[in-house]
């Protein structure tokens, strides 16, 4: 049985499509799947024995846990797409995921907010300087951690904005996020400086590959408490959603889509856009998340 998950770990290995971060999460999720495949006393032993009825299996598990939800879901629905594609046999997984049933993401909530802010005595405590600056990163630009680790100062820098690589980025895609306040601009003078001190190109050590920083990073940030990082990014989201739109967002108390007038309808649609391509989406629908709706 184990013979099933040790092929799909073979497999992903030898394909790693994306980010690191996109990679990982999707080796650890399929090898979870085929697992459950084998706890079910199902016989195969290799990925390019599966079938459309063992695609139907996971989901119904899936579905019929109510710890697991819709977009966790839909997330392992496309690293089993991926899989397919990577056997030569897509046909095992249904293109939409209508047909088995899953429901639609329930994004909107205006009620819960996620955001957060740095606190600088925290920020004090940590005693790896590559940690602080990607922390800050993360909170000045809305980054995500993996951006925020493999920041390139004199790559990214454009003057007026940064350019993130596509390697860096979660799905590969590349991005350009602007700066507009001072405080932004001052923070990547900081750390070109730093990075030339410690003669590295990135805020990764000389000494040190991006999986150990990562467990850096993780180790220092939950020694002083900065923990949940990701509400840095809706802290980014809401406080540019304000700045183009002139609006509060209705995370932060504003009106509703319902109540704005026609004026204010347009100035929310595009800022939601520019926040949405800023934060690395390609759907205005996910700034419900970060914003309300």
């Amino acid at each position: 049985m184990r013979d099933l998950v040790y092929s799909v770990s073979v497999l992903c290995k030898h394909n790693k499509d994306g980010s690191f971060g996109t990679a990982a999460e999707r080796q650890k999720s399929l090898k979870a799947a085929m697992q459950s495949l084998s706890d079910a006393g199902y016989g195969i032993r290799d990925v390019k024995q599966l079938k459309g009825k063992h695609i139907r299996y996971l989901v119904e598990k899936w579905k019929s846990d109510p710890n697991i939800s819709t977009g966790t879901i839909k997330n392992r629905m496309s690293h089993l797409r991926w899989l397919a594609e990577r056997i030569g046999n897509p046909r095992i997984v249904e293109r939409s995921n209508s047909n088995y049933h899953i429901e639609n993401r329930k994004y909107v909530d205006n009620h819960s907010n996620k955001a957060k802010s740095l606190l600088e005595s925290n920020l004090e405590r940590l005693t790896d300087d590559f940690v602080r600056y990607s922390l800050r990163l993360q909170q000045a630009f809305g980054l995500r951690r993996e951006e925020a680790i493999k920041f390139q100062p004199k790559f990214a820098d454009r003057e007026t904005e940064i350019l993130l690589k596509g390697s860096w980025c979660k799905g590969g895609r590349e991005r350009t996020i602007p700066i507009t306040t001072p405080e932004q601009r001052h923070l990547l003078d900081e750390i070109h400086v730093f990075c030339r001190e410690n003669n590295t190109q990135s805020l990764i050590p000389r000494h040190k590959t991006y999986e150990q920083q990562m467990r850096t990073y993780e180790y220092q940030t939950a020694k002083v408490g900065e923990v949940k990082n990701h509400g840095l990014r809706h802290r980014y989201a809401q406080k540019r959603y304000e700045e183009l739109s002139g609006l509060l967002s209705p995370k932060k108390g504003g009106k509703t889509s319902r109540r704005l007038s026609e004026s204010e309808k347009q100035a929310n649609q595009e800022a939601r856009l520019q926040v949405s391509s800023e934060l690395g989406h390609n759907r205005e629908e996910i700034t419900a998340v970060y914003l309300g709706r």
